[in-house]
């Protein structure tokens, strides 16, 4: 029996420089009237990223090692835990995923970035889109429940340091605590997917958050109605 099934897919996000990040969103309801507030806010973010204590300031990483798809394919089975579904990529399929994303430029630049700890072990990797002055967009963020704390703390100082307002991404129900712990807001996306299987397993899976799914794994970048 076939069986269809939409689900509405849950975002974070994590402000970086909260008084610009909230004239950012504000600025299509009040164009005229966020000009005015713009020193202000600039004067908050400058404070609010530098005080001792604030939950605004980041710890500064080492540099992003560039990500390729072959440590991708290694290491994506022990990352992925004990999760019931995952994708099945070969060297080919998923090096022309990455590189058909990497030419979208609709989200901003296209950034993979691996990371390490001090001993040269692998913590863990994301892929996102950096936006100056916006909200830079996560396509997919891998680690394990030990590690992705480290991961998340990259991500956010490495997006700080391009300009970035803020960054969002989707939900993996497995790091909800981790991601709550950051200073992240959750709230229910405007996106959607279409599951369709006759395999009740699998639909049930992806319902409990037992599959591994990332905006890499959906058309959630390609957005045809943009490059």
């Amino acid at each position: 029996m076939e069986r269809r099934r939409c689900c509405t897919a849950w975002i974070w996000t994590r402000p970086l420089r909260p008084g610009r990040y909230v004239t950012f969103l504000l600025r299509k309801r009040l164009p005229l009237g966020t000009l005015a507030v713009a020193p202000a806010t600039a004067l908050l973010d400058f404070f609010a990223t530098r005080v001792s204590g604030s939950h605004f300031r980041l710890k500064p990483q080492g540099p992003a090692e560039d990500l390729t798809t072959a440590t991708m394919l290694e290491n994506l089975p022990a990352f992925a835990g004990r999760l019931s579904l995952r994708p099945d990529y070969d060297r080919q399929s998923l090096g022309w995923l990455v590189e058909e994303a990497a030419r979208k430029k609709s989200h901003g630049n296209f950034r993979k970035a691996l990371v390490r700890n001090e001993k040269g072990e692998i913590l863990g990797w994301y892929l996102y889109y950096v936006c100056p002055g916006g909200i830079s967009q996560v396509l997919q963020l891998n680690a394990n429940k030990h590690t992705v704390e480290a991961v998340l703390q990259h991500l956010f100082y490495h997006a700080w340091k391009e300009g970035s307002l803020a960054v969002r991404g989707r939900l993996v129900p497995r790091f909800l605590d981790e991601i709550s712990a950051n200073q992240c807001t959750i709230q229910r996306g405007s996106s959607w997917t279409l599951v369709h299987s006759r395999n009740t397993e699998l639909l049930q899976a992806i319902d409990r958050g037992d599959a591994f799914l990332s905006r890499l794994e959906a058309e959630w970048w390609m957005r045809f109605l943009g490059g």
